[in-house]
């Protein structure tokens, strides 16, 4: 398994993990202090038999757009 965080506020990550076929698993409520205030984190997971399938989706895409 794999796993990542991202800021709540952080959007492009999130949208990232997501295309990448991350499962969002959990929000971390008030888990980082930066700026001044508390900042919640999207948990995600990822399992290797889902990796395999959105990998080799991944590629199909990539040697389409290549020819």
């Amino acid at each position: 398994k794999v796993r990542g965080e991202v800021l709540m506020r952080n959007k492009r990550s999130e949208a990232y993990h997501e295309k990448m076929g991350f499962v969002h698993e959990g929000i971390l409520r008030e888990h980082i202090f930066k700026d001044n205030q508390y900042i919640d984190v999207i948990v995600f997971g990822q399992l290797s038999t889902r990796w395999h399938q959105v990998r080799a989706n991944l590629m199909d895409s990539l040697r389409d757009s290549l020819l």
